[in-house]
């Protein structure tokens, strides 16, 4: 059958998308791109290895709320909306960088003042540890949102065809950052009203954390879907792939919003039906295409196959209120393996380098290894995964350096 015409206004099919795409990716090979892209993953690593090492701090509280706020708030949105988005989502759409730079710079300053924020550093854990907490939320809530209005905007303005065109991992930037707006103006008005209301304790930080954990675990499954999803080939599941991301990303938090205005608990039925059934039909559609085209797969895909498994059986564990913290950690470290998915695709496709195959097999089992360890072992080993896991991450930086040493070399 001959391909579709998208010159005439009738839509491709996904697979021609991402290939006629595929051209014009080397427009975001530029340092006006990917430098951006570099900043949010780097904080993003440091946020998501500071927050690990204090979740082994025992039975600290005030720690503890800074380790689930580090990896819940910061790690996984810093990573796949500011890492990977800046990185990939100009290239998705043809152009060399987001609409706003100028405001992402500002947002990503923002963004770091409150992960310094939410640093234990000395007597201000103490002293004013909750006030601190209070001032890093909101440079956080407008951090992001500006971040995720950036995101929107550039969407919107940029995309070079009809929307049912567009790939599975701009529509996950999209959606993602859509349900951003809706959280973030919450959440900040919550923390002026706490902080207004009366002095600041660790225990109404303790209850908003508590509170936002179902439309930030939402956000997680959107955003790693899509960025497993640009590091797969080509597939044919159509615009069924994105509708479930709708479903994910947008009445769950709208739902989340209205209780949490209500003061009431989020129901349990919404997490299944707007959580654990789109996403697990999500995973079969791509495994139904993936066999059905017996693709063979690159070694990055490795990370979005990781990805796509933790984020789809950890809701086995939710089925089960005592495995509650089990799958909030499945789906936070399925984030992880789509951050760093996201960032060898980058690599491969974006800027054109490839790192060695071993080194890529063997920095996948060490992932591998250190989530094992930390969702299915003892103490002891928990604390040997939380360490592997953090050194995958920090791993990564290196290679950003390589990738941005060898551009520089190659414009001398």
């Amino acid at each position: 059958m001959a391909p579709r015409d998208r010159t005439n206004g009738r839509a491709a099919d996904h697979e021609d998308w991402v290939l006629t795409q595929a051209i014009s990716l080397g427009n975001a090979s530029r340092p006006a791109s990917w430098a951006g892209g570099a900043l949010f993953f780097g904080l993003s690593a440091l946020a998501g290895m500071a927050g690990g090492m204090l979740g082994l701090g025992g039975a600290n509280e005030s720690l503890l709320l800074r380790h689930g706020f580090l990896l819940d708030f910061y790690a996984v949105p810093l990573a796949l909306l500011g890492g990977c988005g800046r990185w990939l989502l100009p290239a998705r759409l043809g152009i060399s960088r987001p609409v706003f730079p100028a405001s992402d710079r500002v947002c990503w300053a923002m963004l770091a003042l409150s992960v310094v924020l939410m640093l234990p550093v000395g007597s201000l854990v103490s002293s004013h540890d909750a006030l601190y907490m209070g001032v890093a939320l909101l440079l956080w809530a407008a951090g992001l949102f500006g971040l995720a209005l950036g995101t929107v905007v550039t969407v919107l303005e940029e995309r070079p065809g009809r929307f049912g065109d567009l790939s599975v991992f701009v529509w996950s930037q999209l959606l993602g950052a859509m349900a951003l707006v809706i959280i973030c103006p919450l959440i900040a008005a919550e923390v002026t009203h706490d902080l207004a209301r009366a002095t600041p304790s660790p225990a109404l930080w303790q209850h908003l954390l508590t509170q936002c954990r179902a439309p930030m675990t939402a956000l997680a499954l959107v955003l790693s879907f899509g960025a497993a999803c640009e590091a797969l080939p080509p597939l044919r599941a159509g615009r069924a792939l994105p509708l479930l991301l709708a479903v994910m990303a947008l009445p769950g938090p709208v739902l989340w919003a209205h209780d949490f205005l209500e003061g009431s608990a989020y129901p349990f039925w919404s997490e299944i039906a707007f959580g654990a059934l789109p996403a697990l039909t999500f995973v079969a559609l791509l495994c139904r295409d993936m066999w059905s085209k017996r693709v063979e797969l690159e070694p990055f895909a490795l990370w979005a196959i990781g990805a796509l498994l933790l984020g789809s059986a950890g809701w086995a564990f939710r089925l089960f209120q005592s495995g509650l913290e089990d799958f909030h950690s499945a789906v936070l470290f399925g984030a992880v393996f789509a951050g760093l998915g996201g960032c060898y695709t980058w690599m491969r496709r974006v800027m054109g380098l490839d790192a060695p195959r071993w080194f890529e097999v063997g920095h996948v089992l060490l992932a591998v290894l250190g989530t094992v360890c930390t969702l299915w072992g003892s103490p002891v080993l928990g604390q040997f995964g939380a360490e592997l896991t953090s050194l995958a991450v920090l791993i990564v930086m290196p290679l950003v350096a390589w990738v941005a040493f060898s551009q520089v070399r190659g414009r001398a």
